[in-house]
């Protein structure tokens, strides 16, 4: 019994969703008006999406996909989109993420892949729809999160990844490498940060203590939960500790605060 909506598998394997509607991957093309567009297990090496999108898309779903390439420069034609997840990608070396500037209504981007050593979120620099980023990567070098600084909407941030580039701080002990909050203190609706690590790959071989700044989130006006799944985890709180009241959100973590500019 056929029931619609529900995910099968075609020939190929992939399941092909479109408007909650089952379809063959070929007949995408011939969805001209289609809003919602998920693909679970692409096993291609590539996928030309100028092929699947349209201008009224709203959600595109990459789901348990294999691939070594994705150009996501056709989205920059879907003004209407406000979902977009790319997950289970495992070769996957290079995702430019320029093109979703255009998309001024993106306001969910989850990014879930094991192969990435890098992720270049500079393009979400003053994005006023980006409300919740979910980044899960493995074997991550590179991680820069100064460009969500300004992303005014934003109200849930998870990380989840395996440090491998420890630098050195000036107490000398590591740091959560790119891991900057400097200038979120101004993102009011800011609600939700998260950061744990994928257990499965952790190399529990590195010892080095772990230094998280969390100065600027101390005084992020709204942030109601924040949590990590670090061990030996210090935060540092640049300022003074007499002149500063520790919000709710971070009383649990109180043990594990330095104020360097306490005296």
């Amino acid at each position: 019994m056929n029931h619609q909506g529900r995910k099968r598998e075609n020939r190929k394997g992939v399941v092909v969703i479109v408007d909650d509607r089952r379809v063959e991957l070929s007949e995408i093309s011939s969805q001209p008006d289609a809003k919602s567009i998920s693909l679970w297990k692409l096993d291609h090496s590539s996928i030309d999406l100028s092929q699947i999108v349209t201008p009224t898309l709203e959600k595109l779903k990459l789901r348990n996909a294999d691939l070594t390439h994705i150009d996501l420069s056709p989205l920059s034609i879907c003004r209407e989109l406000s979902t977009l997840e790319i997950d289970g990608n495992k070769g996957l070396m290079n995702l430019d993420l320029g093109p979703l500037s255009s998309c001024t209504k993106l306001s969910m981007l989850n990014v879930s892949m094991n192969s990435l050593k890098d992720i270049d979120l500079s393009p979400f620099k003053g994005h006023s729809g980006l409300a919740v980023l979910n980044v899960t990567m493995n074997d991550i070098e590179k991680m820069n999160l100064q460009a969500l600084r300004e992303c005014s909407n934003l109200q849930v941030l998870w990380l989840e990844y395996n440090p491998l580039d420890l630098r050195e701080a000036p107490d000398g002990r590591g740091c959560i490498s790119g891991i900057d909050f400097a200038g979120f203190d101004r993102l009011e609706k800011l609600r939700v940060i998260t950061i744990g690590k994928i257990a499965h790959y952790f190399d529990t071989s590195i010892t080095t203590d772990f230094v998280l700044d969390i100065t600027d989130l101390v005084s992020c006006p709204n942030l109601r939960t924040f949590d990590y799944d670090y061990d030996d985890v210090t935060l540092l709180a640049h300022l003074p500790k007499y002149e500063t009241r520790l919000p709710p959100v971070f009383k649990r973590w109180k043990d594990n605060i330095v104020w360097p500019g306490y005296r």
